[in-house]
């Protein structure tokens, strides 16, 4: 059976909205702040809290590396690629 997402090896550039929307397998909206949404996500078995902007514009390099880095989810690049190639974009 063949896979109805495209499978990626490196990281594309996402959107706001498409990050919540990948966020949203791995937990839930709590509000909306200033700049985008609060996420509670479940992370390797831990629970954070993290902002992401809820803009329909590609989320810049170093913002995306942030919410992705050790202080926030700690998802990595990896992480965001495996969500990626699992529920697609």
């Amino acid at each position: 059976m063949a896979s109805k997402h495209k499978k990626y090896v490196k990281c594309p550039a996402v959107t706001g909205k498409q990050l919540i929307k990948l966020f949203k397998h791995i937990g839930t909206i709590k509000g909306k702040v200033n700049h985008g949404l609060a996420m509670h996500l479940i992370v390797n078995g831990k629970q954070v809290i993290t902002i992401i902007p809820d803009k329909s514009d590609s989320i810049p390099e170093s913002t995306l590396g942030l919410i992705l880095g050790p202080n926030q989810t700690t998802l990595g690049k990896k992480g965001l690629l495996s969500l990626i190639n699992k529920y697609g974009l």
